[in-house]
């Protein structure tokens, strides 16, 4: 049976970063500045979702490895641009995989508005998330060969995935995020989250990464390739039933 993506994974499809779309802002605006000490949804420089055009596309190839799980879970994954409103921009996801994960096709809808928070970005909505340690810097990322030149937003957050007794289900997150005004679909270049699950009666960490592999509008590549051309992983052979493992007598 096929399973859910981590939280971490889905934060960013959320992201958006992860997150958390499509072409960013004007080259006038000014250059990024440092979130201010202590403030906990500072705005981004440029608003990524302000320029979208309908059909817009990015893919990405997402790895996620968990201490619960031997071996890595790898996807390609595609954000698409489906619609533009005056003040809004609706973006799907959708993926593919050789493992036992699958993620779950979804939509989400962000603002194109000027001024737009961290937590827009990441569309957190609940309320149950709080972020710290916001940093934004101006830095160059090489993908594929590629130079994109990036905003790298750097920041932790902690999320009360359920309330309970005696403790609370909560996850705690570093996350770091390059966004570029050259990508599509997301803007989102490059983005690793580190995780921690406690609570519950549960203990886990993991590690997820996004690497842009192409992006382009309708069926036009303008960088990269397309989701089928992602190359994943062969997914392992299962032992059949009437077979025994290695030293089992």
């Amino acid at each position: 049976m096929r399973s859910s993506l981590p939280w971490a994974v889905a934060v960013l499809v959320s992201l958006a970063s992860s997150s958390l779309i499509a072409l960013a802002g004007d080259d006038t605006e000014k250059k990024p500045e440092a979130a201010k000490e202590g403030e906990k949804d500072p705005k981004l420089p440029w608003n990524p979702f302000a320029k979208a055009n309908e059909g817009d596309w990015s893919v990405f190839l997402v790895t996620s490895r968990s201490s619960s799980k031997k071996e890595p879970v790898t996807l390609a994954m595609i954000y698409r641009v489906t619609s533009v409103a005056s003040d809004s921009v609706t973006i799907s996801n959708s993926s593919r995989s050789t493992g036992d994960f699958q993620g779950k096709p979804g939509e989400q809808t962000f603002s194109t508005k000027k001024d737009l928070t961290l937590r827009a970005f990441v569309n957190a909505k609940t309320g149950r998330e709080e972020f710290t340690d916001a940093k934004i810097t101006e830095e160059k990322k090489t993908i594929g060969g590629k130079e994109f030149e990036c905003v790298k937003l750097a920041y932790s957050a902690r999320v009360v995935l359920k309330e309970g007794k005696p403790e609370d289900v909560v996850r705690t997150l570093k996350v770091a995020t390059w966004i570029s005004k050259e990508a599509k679909g997301q803007c989102i270049v490059f983005m690793t989250i580190d995780g921690k699950t406690t609570g519950g009666g549960r203990e886990s960490e993991g590690t997820t990464q996004f690497e842009i592999k192409g992006y382009g509008r309708g069926d036009r590549v303008d960088w990269g390739k397309k989701l089928e051309e992602v190359e994943l992983p062969k997914a392992a052979a299962e032992p059949k039933k009437d077979e025994k493992s290695p030293g089992e007598k």
